[in-house]
C-alpha cells in the first residue's frame, strides 16, 4: 500500500479497495468526536458506534494488575492480587485470582451464545478471548491487516499436506465476526444420522429444533437479498441454463446487506454475529465481562465430592504486560470450553484429558 492506503494493482484487477464511503464516515466520526470533546451532550448511540456495542463490558489486560483487579471488581467479580515479586507468576502462584459463576473460553458461535444466555439469567460470567476486540471504527477492511489481526495464526493454518488453507476467527466474536454470514440449520438427514448411528437422540428432539429456531430468530436469519454479487449471479445463470436447482443460502443479515468485506468484520453491524447479539446481552445484563487478549493455557481440576474422578474448577490463562508473560487464574463453578474446532482439542489435552475422541 502507498501512504493513502491504495495499491496500483487494484484498478487493473477491478478491485475497489476498502469501502470509501465507510472510510469517509470513519473520518467524520473522529472529527465529530474531537470537536465534541469536553462537552456533556455526547450521545450514547454515537459513542456506541464509535467504540462498539461491547465497549462497556471489556476489561483490557495491558495494564498493571491493580488496575485490572479494580476494573473486575467494578463488574462485581471478587479478585485477589498477588504482590509483585521478581519471580515469574505460575499456575500455583498466579498474579490474579478471579472468582465467578461461569468462565467461558472463547466468544464465538459457541462461547458467545452460552455467555450471553447465562449472564442474562443472572449468573456472573467471565469470557476469555485470545483475540482482540475490533469495533466498527477500528476495521481496516484491508486483507493483510484483517488476516493478521482477526484470524487464528494470522490466517496461515494449513493441513499437513498444504492442500487446504484453514481459516478460523481469533477476535471477539470468533468465527461469527469474520464469516461470510451463511447460516444453515443442521440438515434433517444429518440430525437423523447422528441420532440413529451415534445414539444422540437430542438431535431429533423437539428441543433441538426449538433451539435452532431461537438462534436463527436472534440472528435475523433469512434468504432474501436486494443485490447479488457478480460471481453469484454468474453461478446462478449457469445453473439455470444447465437445469440445476438453485436455492438462496440463508444469511444472518437483512436483505439490504451487501458489502463484500464480511470476512474482515462487519462495517455496519448488520451481520448478527455474537458480538452484535448475545455478547451485547451479556454487557447489558451487568453480570458479565469480556477479557480480550488473553490465552487459556490449562483447565484446572479438583476432586469431585462423593465420586471418583475430577471436576473442572476454573481456567489458568496468560496475559502479556510490557513484554512479560503473567499467569492468572479464574476459579469458577462452571467451566465452558468453546474456543473452536482447532483450539479446543489442544487445550483439553494440555489440561490432562485423555479421551481418544478429543479432536
Amino acid at each position: 500500500l502507498d501512504e493513502e492506503e491504495n495499491n496500483p494493482s487494484w484498478k487493473a484487477i477491478g478491485y475497489s479497495g476498502p469501502d470509501q464511503e465507510f472510510k469517509a464516515k470513519q473520518k467524520n466520526k473522529i472529527l465529530h468526536k474531537t470537536s465534541k470533546e469536553g462537552r456533556k451532550e455526547d450521545d450514547e448511540d454515537d459513542e456506541e458506534v464509535f467504540l462498539g456495542p461491547l465497549y462497556k463490558g471489556l476489561v483490557h489486560l495491558n495494564y498493571p494488575r491493580d488496575v485490572i483487579s479494580d476494573s473486575l471488581r467494578r463488574f462485581g467479580f471478587p479478585v485477589s492480587v498477588t504482590p509483585p515479586t521478581n519471580k515469574a507468576s505460575t499456575i500455583s502462584s498466579p498474579s490474579l485470582v478471579i472468582q465467578c459463576d461461569a468462565v467461558v473460553v472463547g466468544s464465538g458461535s459457541g462461547g458467545g451464545v452460552v455467555a450471553g444466555v447465562l449472564a442474562k439469567s443472572g449468573y456472573k460470567v467471565l469470557v476469555l478471548e485470545k483475540g482482540n476486540y475490533f469495533a466498527r471504527k477500528n476495521l481496516s477492511l484491508l486483507e493483510g491487516p484483517s488476516l493478521d489481526q482477526m484470524y487464528l495464526s494470522h490466517g496461515l493454518i494449513a493441513t499437513d499436506d498444504m492442500s487446504v488453507l484453514v481459516l478460523a476467527g481469533s477476535t471477539v466474536g470468533g468465527g461469527s465476526a469474520i464469516n461470510w454470514s451463511a447460516s444453515i440449520k443442521t440438515p434433517n438427514h444429518v440430525c437423523k444420522e447422528w441420532c440413529d448411528r451415534h445414539e444422540l437422540e437430542l438431535f431429533e428432539s423437539k428441543l433441538y429444533k426449538e433451539a435452532m429456531d431461537a438462534v436463527c430468530e436472534k440472528m435475523g436469519v433469512q434468504s432474501d437479498f436486494e443485490e447479488e454479487g457478480f460471481n453469484n449471479a454468474v453461478l446462478r445463470k449457469g445453473c439455470h441454463e444447465m437445469g440445476y436447482p438453485v436455492n438462496n443460502i440463508p444469511r444472518n443479515a437483512p436483505p439490504d446487506h451487501y458489502c463484500g468485506w464480511c470476512f474482515m468484520g462487519c462495517k455496519d453491524g448488520k451481520k448478527k454475529g455474537t458480538l452484535e447479539t448475545w455478547l451485547v446481552d451479556l454487557v447489558k445484563s451487568g453480570n458479565g465481562a469480556i477479557l480480550p487478549g488473553c490465552e487459556a493455557i490449562q483447565i484446572l481440576h479438583g476432586e469431585k465430592k462423593g465420586r471418583d474422578g475430577k471436576i473442572a474448577k476454573g481456567v489458568a490463562f496468560a496475559i502479556d504486560y510490557k513484554g512479560k508473560k503473567e499467569i492468572c487464574v479464574v476459579e469458577s463453578k462452571v467451566t465452558i470450553v468453546a474456543c473452536g474446532a482447532l483450539s479446543t482439542p489442544p487445550l483439553l489435552k494440555r489440561s490432562g484429558l485423555k479421551n481418544e475422541n478429543i479432536g
